[in-house]
């Protein structure tokens, strides 16, 4: 059964190409100005349909945190001491500092 269809959905609230253009520069991707028209429209899609969902009446559902009815099986935990640590502290690529591994910066930006 098809609940919704994003597809053919009115769009209502329509972000704008800046707007496409942040989301996009803080992911990190490059988007052509086709794509960014496209996008502008499939996000602006997506938010409306996620805003129509806070028109739905829950108000007679139960709460519900589990729907399989499997229950998760605990253990006991128990302490090992691992004797290589050493080992993989020396084989950091960028070293170390303190008890702290050094990454390369991810975040920082190509210019």
């Amino acid at each position: 059964m098809q609940i919704a269809s994003i597809k053919y959905l009115t769009c209502f609230f329509m972000l704008s190409i800046s707007q496409v253009e942040k989301i996009a520069d803080l992911s990190h991707i490059y988007l052509s100005e086709d794509e960014k028209v496209k996008y502008q429209k499939e996000l602006s899609e997506l938010l409306d349909f996620g805003k129509s969902l806070q028109n739905v009446s829950t108000d007679e559902v139960e709460p519900l945190f589990q729907v399989t009815g499997l229950e998760a099986k605990l253990r006991e935990d128990v302490v090992v001491i691992y004797e290589g640590a050493d080992k993989i502290v020396q084989k950091s690529p960028h070293g170390t500092e303190g008890r702290y591994f050094l990454l390369m910066n991810i975040l920082a930006r190509n210019t």
